[in-house]
């Protein structure tokens, strides 16, 4: 069986950034801090801002003062989000963070 080539279309009007092309932010930092945060991130790309915040948000946690986090993404790739949620997923059910080498490898 042979098999034939066939034309593809390049799609010249979107980028495929894996591990982003600007710096992590924190999300909650322009929020006073007893406001919850209802983030809805679009174009997300990669979680790097999703952990910056969630690192920032860790020292308000350890004082007490901590706050209800609740982050939308959206991105038009859909290997985009699905990497982020298997990402994110791994990280949690490893509290003891005996994966990180196993995470690295998947996420980059």
């Amino acid at each position: 069986e042979e098999s034939m080539l066939t034309p593809t279309v390049l799609n010249l009007l979107s980028y495929f950034y894996p591990i982003g092309n600007t710096p992590a932010i924190c999300l909650t930092q322009s929020l006073s801090p007893e406001e919850k945060a209802r983030i809805l991130l679009l174009g997300s790309g990669d979680v790097r801002s999703i952990l910056f915040t969630a690192f920032c948000e860790s020292g308000r946690n350890q004082t007490g003062d901590s706050r209800s986090i609740d982050i939308t993404c959206c991105d038009i790739e859909k290997v985009i989000i699905a990497r982020n949620v298997l990402f994110l997923t791994l990280i949690i059910e490893d509290p003891n963070e005996i994966r990180q080498e196993v995470l690295w490898k998947i996420y980059y």
